[in-house]
């Protein structure tokens, strides 16, 4: 099981969806000068961090013998969901 890479690929398929290549290309654009653009930017920093932050966090209680290891199901239903802004207008 490769629980980071999960992650990685749920991000990337989020920031997809409006046609970026991926969470960072969705990310870079944070600093648009362009407001629709800026909003999601902003939006997949947010998402990054929330969902980095949740894994890290699963991971501690994890290896801390907290918890067992979650599915990869279990993993993702845990981490923060991602929506898109309804101000982006797309």
């Amino acid at each position: 099981m490769q629980p980071e890479r999960t992650v990685r690929q749920r991000l990337d398929a989020f920031a997809r969806t409006r046609g970026y290549d991926g969470i960072a290309s969705a990310c870079s654009y944070a600093l648009s000068k362009d407001p629709v653009f800026r909003l999601e930017g902003e939006c997949c920093l947010d998402a990054r961090d929330a969902a980095w932050r949740a894994f890290y966090a699963i991971m501690d209680d994890v290896q801390s013998e907290q918890r067992p290891m979650p599915t990869l199901d279990g993993l993702m239903a845990e981490l923060p969901p991602l929506e898109w802004p309804e101000e982006s207008g797309q």
